[in-house]
């Protein structure tokens, strides 16, 4: 998600441009990289040779669906100038809070671990708009307080919650 609304990512229109269309893309949409991972990283980027693209086109079933991890989602603010060498995050920062001092969600234990089903649901609607594919989410996990014993653990309403939200994203 932007950390502030009125600026937006130099070669895409959502952070996900080289993180997930790094592998979605030459799979799912022909056999390269996607524009804003060439705009990015450039000559560093190996070029595909015909035959690698035709392996990749024929690597996808008919029936093929995207699976997504999804743990937690970050605010994004795009760093001005370009972007040094190494660089493959597309020049952008992360934070748990925007620029309104708004939180992506609650912490989940960890500072980098938040509730954050407004990140799930447009992750999501990115990959639906992008892939055109049925989606798996495969692993959504969450890390529950004060589980130390096994029958706090076993009925966890806290985990049955979270899971509950998250299906409400979606």
């Amino acid at each position: 998600m932007l950390w502030d609304n009125n600026r937006r990512h130099g070669g895409c229109s959502a952070p996900h441009g080289i993180d997930i269309a790094w592998f979605g893309d030459p799979i799912f949409l022909g056999g390269d990289y996607s524009a804003a991972m060439r705009n990015q990283l450039g000559s560093r980027l190996p070029e595909f040779t015909p035959s690698e693209r035709e392996y990749l086109r024929q690597s996808t079933s008919i029936d093929a669906f995207y699976r997504v991890n999804h743990c937690s989602t970050k605010y994004t603010r795009g760093l001005a100038g370009p972007s040094a060498d190494d660089d493959w995050t597309q020049n952008i920062e992360e934070y748990p809070i925007n620029s309104q001092s708004r939180e992506t969600g609650p912490p989940l234990g960890l500072d980098w671990l938040r509730v954050a089903l407004e990140g799930l649901r447009k992750l999501l609607d990115w990959v639906s708009n992008r892939y055109h594919l049925p989606i798996m989410i495969t692993e959504n996990g969450c890390l529950c307080p004060s589980e130390t014993d096994l029958d706090t653990a076993v009925h966890d309403t806290f985990r049955q919650s979270y899971f509950g939200l998250c299906l409400d994203a979606t």
